[in-house]
């Protein structure tokens, strides 16, 4: 104890001691819930319109509410769904404490004696933790609005009886965790709010929940993760304070609850959130809690009267593109970083990992278009929220929409190469990770330095593997390098991983350039998370897009002394892998295809691994691995494409070994990687990132990117970091600079 308190300031030993004390007492003493004002009004206020049934059921998808329904009717039945799980039982009556995967049961004791983080005792308390946030509440509330059958509300009702029947204040695991209290209160309040008017919630019932709700905020208040857990933890926890003190402001805690929930939501927002918005322990799920809380907060304090800050907003709508520039052409996002598979206000049934409902709340609310997200179903939300007068408003914006562009969020070095398709939801779109490895203790964070994911025509094809749990074995594997489309060396992660929660070594990885121009874009950056090696190595990574054509990805080992390098590229699950030759693959997706060559260098095998699209779901999926022996410095050439584009069917070295030939549906084209040493390719010569001359035989396209210069004909360029040039001939042998 005294080694974990060792160098903390005098505020947070404060803070913790006044805890501990708090704590002490608790289980030393009995703790009633607070009593009410007699004559308070126990329906939450809310800054959104009531529901109306009829409009609902009139806009409401039929395969939305069909998906609605089916779920309440789980819950009917007493199964629930929970994270990436489906229709799980947790007895009946409901055990509140047990986890029905691993078949273990938290201790019905006071909370600070619940050791939730054993799995060995308890079993994974992020499943418990998902049942008692009661979610199923909105979906019992929703099926309720759009059927009138009272089943969902004699359901909810009856569930709500016994959770607080079997979770008396105080005790068990469903108190240890002050985010997850504030979850349940938000649930609490949006559930009731749908149900309004239900018989079945009786004023004594809801008394008992106002009563339960005003003491699990006033333990958050007295439990916030100030230092525990500074991140979403405690901006989810203020967003608590803030809507309870909101909803039910005559009592006797919400004048302070709404002032301190308010205040430390503009004391976090440039701390958690980058200049470019990126959220600061990289993950891309934890980005979107992020942007759900603050666009739910200003709302709330809009209602309240408050005061919100000038540049707000605009953080904000940063935190808003830096999502949207994550999130693929199928509305899924890539799962940079954890994912940890609950969701802020699940009001739209969605695939797993389908962000669009936060990006959609964040285009109507902050009235942006460039927020729009690539597909439409989740504007829903916007029904169960503000109406359907703003759904409808959304949808006349959507008209005319196109897909993104390449964009580089440089302080979050999340960097996306998009190639707008016929819509937004055909593009492709190449994302990678070039950024801090985290913050804080980087809880959140995958050793998964430049690492890819990439769809084709909308199409996920090359993805991250996800995150599957948050404990055991699994957990490691998942944040490991060698699961990641990146380059493990020595069989070592990149960051070298500590407990669940933290790390021995993070990789600091450093963005080159980047750059876009008509018809083509590119990245460069590397990494030193191999510098504890013996032989310390540095990876740089150089990817190109040519558009209508392939990308182009070039490795670099700089390194002195033999490693043995792996190279892996994880299809999605149910992609069909077909090995053409030694090192060309084909990677199919439904009616999508993906031509992969491989450097002649590597030694290439098909595994059969698993990938996980949610929380506690694996699913099996094939991933191409590619290894070879290196001793020195070493540069390896990868390059794919879309069949029905010039999809790449070979790459050969060229003699000396400075560049590579690319063999595809369409001809032939030369690739060096000059890296600070000039070569000359046909009629250029480059010193700088990557230079590509199409056709090989008779060149008429040049293509060079990255610092350096370049000559060509009769002509010298000086190229910037950022710059990308592209050159073609002209019928009388000139070359024309395009860019």
């Amino acid at each position: 104890m005294i080694r974990k308190l060792k160098g903390r300031s005098v505020a947070e030993l404060r803070d913790r001691l006044e805890q501990f004390g708090r704590a002490f007492a608790e289980r030393h003493g009995s703790v009633t819930l607070p009593a009410l004002p007699l004559r308070m009004a126990l329906a939450p206020v809310s800054p959104w319109p009531a529901p109306n049934s009829l409009l609902l059921r009139h806009s409401t998808p039929n395969s939305q509410q069909d998906a609605l329904i089916a779920h309440a009717n789980r819950v009917v039945d007493g199964t629930f769904d929970v994270l990436g799980l489906r229709g799980v039982s947790f007895g009946a009556p409901v055990n509140w404490q047990r986890d029905p995967v691993s078949g273990r049961e938290a201790a019905l004791v006071h909370w600070s004696r619940v050791p939730y983080l054993d799995h060995e005792r308890v079993g994974d308390h992020k499943i418990i933790w998902e049942l008692n946030r009661h979610q199923w509440l909105i979906t019992l509330g929703q099926a309720w609005l759009l059927t009138g059958d009272s089943r969902y509300a004699e359901t909810a009702a009856r569930l709500l009886r016994e959770w607080l029947d079997a979770n008396p204040p105080k005790k068990g695991i469903n108190w240890c965790s002050s985010l997850e209290l504030a979850f349940r209160v938000q649930s609490w309040i949006h559930g009731l709010r749908l149900f309004a008017g239900a018989t079945e919630f009786s004023d004594s019932l809801s008394r008992e929940l106002v009563a339960s709700a005003a003491l699990q905020v006033d333990h958050i208040l007295h439990y916030l993760s100030t230092w525990f857990s500074p991140n979403t933890h405690l901006t989810g926890e203020a967003l608590a304070l803030l809507s309870a003190g909101c909803a039910w402001p005559q009592l006797p805690g919400a004048e302070e609850w709404r002032r301190k929930g308010w205040t430390i939501l503009c004391d976090e927002l440039p701390k958690q959130l980058r200049a470019d918005g990126v959220y600061f322990e990289q993950s891309a799920w934890y980005q979107a809690y992020t942007l759900d809380f603050y666009v739910l907060a200003m709302m709330w304090a809009e209602q309240a009267k408050l005061s919100v800050p000038a540049d707000m907003r605009e953080r904000v709508r940063s935190a808003s593109r830096a999502l949207r520039a994550v999130t693929r052409p199928d509305g899924t996002i890539a799962r940079l970083g954890d994912d940890d598979g609950g969701r802020t206000l699940p009001f739209v049934p969605l695939p797993f990992g389908d962000m669009t409902d936060s990006l959609w709340r964040a285009a109507a609310y902050l009235h942006d278009n460039s927020l729009i997200p690539p597909t439409d179903s989740g504007r829903t939300t916007l029904l169960w929220l503000e109406g359907t007068a703003v759904f409808e408003a959304m949808a006349d914006r959507t008209r005319g929409i196109a897909g993104r562009s390449s964009v580089a969020l440089r302080d979050g070095g999340w960097i996306t190469l998009a190639e707008r398709g016929p819509s937004a939801d055909r593009d492709h779109w190449l994302v990678m990770d070039a950024g801090p490895h985290g913050a804080l203790a980087n809880a959140h964070s995958h050793a998964d330095a430049l690492g890819i994911d990439l769809s084709i025509h909308g199409v996920p094809i090359l993805v991250d593997p996800g995150t599957g749990a948050y404990v055991g074995a699994l957990r490691r594997r998942f944040r490991s390098t060698a699961v990641h489309n990146t380059v493990t060396v020595d069989s070592t992660d990149s960051s070298e991983q500590g407990t669940s929660f933290a790390w021995r070594t993070v990789a600091d990885a450093q963005l080159a350039g980047f750059g876009f121009v008509a018809g083509a874009s590119f990245v460069a950056a590397s990494h030193d998370g191999y510098r504890r090696l013996s032989d310390p190595l540095r990876h740089h990574r150089t990817i190109l897009r040519l558009d209508q054509h392939y990308w182009i990805m070039l490795d670099t080992m700089e390194a002195t002394a033999a490693h043995r390098i792996a190279l892996t590229m994880q299809s999605a699950a149910g992609a069909q892998v077909w090995e053409q030759d030694a090192h060309a693959f084909r990677v199919s997706v439904d009616d999508v295809h993906l031509q992969l060559a491989l450097d002649p260098k590597l030694e290439c095998a098909i595994e059969t691994r698993t990938v996980s699209p949610a929380y506690a779901l694996q699913l099996p999926a094939t991933a191409i691995v590619a290894t070879a022996m290196i001793a020195g410095p070493a540069r390896f050439c990868s390059v794919c494409g879309a069949d029905d584009e010039s999809g790449p069917l070979s790459v050969s070295e060229e003699p000396g070994s400075t560049s590579w030939r690319v063999s595809h549906n369409r001809g032939s084209d030369l690739v060096a990687c000059p890296a600070g040493a000039p070569i000359r390719l046909g009629p250029a010569t480059f010193d700088g990132s990557i230079l590509v001359v199409s056709p090989a035989d008779q060149p008429t396209r040049v293509v060079a990117a990255g610092a350096g210069m370049l000559h060509l004909g009769s002509r010298a360029i000086q190229l910037g970091a950022d710059d990308i040039c592209v050159a073609h001939a002209a019928l009388d042998g000139t070359w024309t600079m395009e860019s």
